[in-house]
């Protein structure tokens, strides 16, 4: 469908049984571009999580992608990395890798906190 209506629509399906319609430029990709930009954040900054198809975009947008170990196929092959599933705390193993290590690396090697 999104193929046929892309023109007018931004489509993509969330859950099992539910699909959304959209503005064709509302998503979670464009919408994390307008905010990076409002907060003056370069994209190459940021992570962004997903499991659907509706995060398609977002994980294309982001600096990182990443994908939920529970995600659709389409998902973890767009995404750089793929985490544990939701149940398995795939979230807070992004943030732990990803985030709080190399803050750890960066205070041991200068001897100071980051900023």
């Amino acid at each position: 469908m999104q193929t046929l209506y892309s023109k007018y629509a931004h489509i993509a399906k969330s859950k099992k049984n539910y699909l959304e319609v959209t503005h064709p430029e509302a998503n979670k990709g464009s919408a994390l571009l307008h905010l990076a930009k409002q907060l003056d954040i370069d994209p190459s900054e940021i992570i962004g999580i997903g499991d659907n198809y509706n995060d398609l975009e977002l994980i294309d947008a982001a600096g990182l992608g990443i994908a939920m170990g529970n995600a659709v196929k389409e998902v973890k092959e767009k995404a750089d990395y793929t985490t544990f599933t939701n149940n398995e705390e795939g979230v807070l193993h992004v943030l732990e890798r990803f985030i709080l290590e190399p803050a750890r690396v960066k205070r041991d090697k200068e001897g100071k906190m980051p900023v």
